[in-house]
């Protein structure tokens, strides 16, 4: 289904945005009828039971105004809840507050006060009266019975009282631990519902779980005293087989059923009493097609509510479409298998050993001595130089010191202490360096900590080089032919002898790895939240989408950004992922698995900074973490 806003009757009626993740909440009237709201639209809008698509208030851009609903503004708006008298409560997310729609058509601010829209200067959290209390985030939100309006905001979970005041509720920081109010701890809650007696009920994807690297899905239980217990949490994270990947939702029925989208999984899941899942609906595999539980499809369903009717209301968002779930005789009973990804295997023949560093040992010595028994403190970009050596951009040292064929380690320039002076080797300061490359002459380029592009050349003299594009700097890299690279602005630049900076080819958005070809062409690392992509992008000016995992976030292979990437001389991709703590293969003909990552022996404390290949086929990896750069030998079985 194409997205859009388009109101209409069923199949003409468009939603959704120019991304797959659309972030949607929806609730259902007492006459059957869906009230929605998706961040992209600025509108709200109700599904009549006959399937009529209608804008009860806004769809007049973006914005912030109060009035009758034909000319009220929201910006982001991101779920609705529907009291019994017909309100309709609305969490405006980028205004950062709670407004209602009444049922005479009125749209009102009902809490939050501050400033609207994207980068903006944010007051920290504040309880009060509804109209002082300041929100940031605001989404996802639930009413109880009592008239309680919850919504997470952060890590914590607020509570908007009838009378109008805010308060905490429950959580603090991010983390991951029940307990009582503000012990408890929370990740990013995606779904909250409330039962009959008061319960809340929340969907979590969690990365700070102890012991595991990923975003697990979680189900927890608050009672309305405020105690938060855990009912569910996957063994792992989405990413390495969970089954609970990334729950966007979360629906509790009368009788106190807990159903989950399991966004990640396409699939509806149900938490039963003892604790395991059931799925309800969806095989597993993507797709959009209606039909029996068992053979229908789904792409990253998300929002959840339940009718009056018993069906489940779900937003197919990825397709674009508000589906039903219907109840048998008996409610959902028919058995559908779970969905089952088992992650990637692991590179059969790796051999991992110390290139230079001592494990665990942080400092700044060993120059004029063999790299083994040199010091680093979070080494970060490597590359390599003319004559076989290895260039290390020594961040906390704030030095760039290199490693010659021998093994034989030296500083080139700074070390002294953090800063950004331009002058000799021994004068000159960096200040967390990033990444550094050689060309052909011999210059070599670093970029620091605050994106700026400095040179060391020939005679150990250190500039700064001027460039007037801004934006963040998201990779360096060194081509065949003795050029620097860089990524920033959604471009790629190469800076030259008389420093300037020239683009090559157009735009192309995020560009976190780069890597290039022996035949000029450019390899990079693409991705939004729900797709991840290996871009080659020729010297004839063509780009080719050469691997997609298409479930990003929702389970796939790799985190969010800040990933390197390094091509082989067989055709393969090592694609560095800091967040998940690892190095994976992409082989010529498409199939991914590990080389190495954090469960590898003695590599308890891995994290990946940079990548390399030499020239006989070894990888070399920085571990920022363990301040020493790794070799990586893969044997001839492997496919190298």
């Amino acid at each position: 289904m194409q997205w859009g806003y388009v109101d209409g009757v069923g199949s003409d009626a468009r939603f959704g945005g120019p991304r797959q993740v659309w972030v949607t909440g929806l609730d259902v009237d007492a006459d059957g009828s869906v009230v929605l709201v998706n961040y992209y639209n600025s509108g709200v809008r109700r599904i009549a039971p006959d399937g009529t698509v209608t804008t009860i208030a806004g769809d007049n851009g973006n914005g912030f105004r109060d009035g009758p609903a034909d000319v009220a503004q929201f910006w982001g708006p991101s779920d609705v809840a529907i009291a019994p008298d017909g309100s309709i409560y609305v969490a405006d997310r980028l205004n950062r507050r709670i407004r209602r729609v009444t049922p005479d058509g009125m749209v009102t601010t009902v809490a939050g006060t501050g400033p609207s829209g994207h980068a903006v200067d944010v007051p920290p959290r504040r309880d009060g009266r509804a109209d002082e209390a300041v929100i940031d985030s605001p989404w996802p939100i639930a009413l109880a019975p009592d008239g309680d309006l919850f919504f997470r905001d952060g890590p914590v979970i607020r509570r908007l009282s009838p009378s109008g005041w805010v308060s905490t509720f429950v959580g603090g920081s991010y983390g991951f631990a029940d307990g009582h109010r503000r012990l408890a701890r929370f990740g990013y809650v995606t779904g909250i519902d409330v039962d009959a007696s008061g319960n809340l009920y929340v969907s979590e994807i969690n990365d700070r779980v102890p012991g595991e690297v990923g975003r697990v899905g979680i189900i927890r239980k608050i009672t309305p005293n405020g105690v938060v217990r855990t009912l569910y949490r996957d063994r792992h994270p989405a990413h390495r087989g969970g089954l609970l990947a990334e729950p966007y939702a979360i629906a509790v029925s009368e009788e106190g059923d807990i159903y989950i989208a399991s966004t990640g999984r396409d699939q509806i899941m149900q938490l039963m009493p003892n604790g395991k899942l059931r799925a309800i609906a969806g095989t597993g595999e993507a797709g959009s097609f209606d039909g029996p539980y068992g053979t229908a499809t789904f792409t990253f369903p998300s929002a959840l509510a339940l009718a009056p009717s018993g069906a489940l209301i779900v937003s197919d968002q990825a397709n674009s479409t508000v589906r039903a779930i219907l109840p048998g005789p008996a409610g959902f009973t028919t058995h559908v298998p779970l969905a089952d990804d088992k992650g990637l295997p692991y590179l059969e023949g790796v051999s991992v050993t110390r290139f230079a560093g001592r494990a665990g040992g942080s400092g700044y010595s060993g120059d004029d001595g063999p790299a083994d028994r040199a010091l680093f403190n979070a080494p970060g970009g490597i590359a390599l130089d003319r004559s076989g050596g290895v260039l290390v951009a020594d961040a906390r040292n704030h030095a760039i010191r290199r490693i010659s064929a021998d093994g034989t380690v030296s500083t080139l320039a700074g070390g002294k202490g953090r800063g950004s002076r331009d002058g000799s080797r021994s004068e000159a300061r960096f200040e967390y360096p990033r990444y550094v490359a050689m060309t052909g002459d011999g210059t070599i380029y670093v970029v620091d900590g605050k994106d700026r592009v400095r040179k060391i050349a020939l005679d150990g003299g250190v500039s700064t080089v001027e460039w007037d594009v801004t934006g963040n700097i998201h990779t360096m890299e060194q081509g065949p032919d003795g050029s620097v690279f860089i990524s920033r602005d959604g471009r790629i630049w190469r800076p030259d002898p008389d420093g300037s900076f020239a683009p090559v080819g157009h735009r192309f958005g995020y560009m976190w790895g780069l890597d290039i070809a022996d035949d000029g062409s450019f390899y990079f690392l693409d991705d939004i939240a729900t797709n991840f992509w290996v871009t080659r992008f020729t010297a004839a000016g063509e780009a080719l989408t050469v691997f997609e995992d298409g479930r990003g976030l929702y389970g796939g292979w790799f985190s969010h950004r800040q990933h390197r990437l390094a091509l082989g001389p067989d055709g393969a991709m090592y694609v560095l992922d800091p967040k998940y703590r690892q190095v994976v293969r992409i082989s010529p003909d498409g199939p991914g698995a590990i080389v190495v990552d954090h469960e590898a022996s003695g590599m308890q404390r891995f994290y990946p900074n940079d990548i390399l290949v030499t020239p006989d086929g070894d990888l070399l990896v920085s571990d920022a973490w363990q301040h020493v750069i790794w070799r990586i030998t893969i044997g001839e079985s492997a496919g190298r």
